[in-house]
């Protein structure tokens, strides 16, 4: 029997890193949240022709996410639970305890837990894996770093698909480089395109209970 995924927030860059992934790999039924607000906005043809399924959904009923995630085992969200508007996460994960759901993904990907114990933007994160917590609902964190994709933002690459760019660090339109720090420091960096694979890896290959943490670099 297929394994049952649901992914929400497929029209970011990462969303869509994860979705693509994922249907590289076989027996995997997979269901695309989307906003009902904004159906049709963004066109998901390309993975729907592979066989995803699209469902709009408003995140402010409980009820009808419920009934959109019926019999998933698992749930990637990349939707981030800002402080001014964490409901739609945590509507989800109220709705991944009534349908049964085993296993969810928070919209972390950024750095360790360890590293942003103390960043004010960390306190509506720390909400979401409380909520999960209180609810029994396996879950982890996936830790990435900086993503890769961002580095000489302007420079000529392969197609990033809808992943939204920005100037970090090497700037090459302006010709500068702004190195926080000593610049001994090290960072990690991970692509979009191999967190995608590993989101995907943990989903169908990690056998027993996730950890609260699962990081990657390279």
């Amino acid at each position: 029997m297929p394994l049952k995924v649901a992914v929400a927030g497929v029209t970011s860059g990462l969303g869509h890193a994860i979705v693509s992934a994922l249907l590289d790999i076989r027996d995997v039924d997979i269901t695309l949240l989307t906003r009902s607000s904004s159906s049709g906005a963004t066109d998901l043809s390309h993975f729907t022709t592979r066989g995803a399924k699209l469902i709009p959904v408003d995140y402010a009923s409980i009820p009808e996410l419920t009934t959109a995630i019926s019999g998933v085992r698992t749930i990637i969200c990349t939707i981030s639970p800002w402080p001014t508007s964490p409901l739609p996460v945590l509507n989800l994960i109220e709705a991944s305890k009534l349908a049964g759901v085993q296993r969810f993904a928070p919209a972390e990907f950024s750095y360790s837990l360890k590293a942003t114990a103390r960043l004010v933007l960390n306190d509506a994160k720390e909400n979401v894996r409380k909520a999960l917590k209180e609810r029994g609902i396996e879950y982890t964190v996936f830790t990435n770093g900086v993503f890769m994709n961002y580095l000489a933002f302007g420079a000529k690459r392969k197609h990033e698909g809808p992943f939204k760019l920005f100037p970090f660090i090497v700037d090459i339109g302006s010709r500068k480089a702004v190195i926080p720090g000593t610049g001994d420091e090290e960072i990690s960096l991970t692509t979009v395109e191999d967190v995608g694979k590993f989101v995907a890896f943990a989903v169908t290959k990690f056998e027993g209970r996730w950890p609260e943490e699962l990081g990657m670099e390279g």
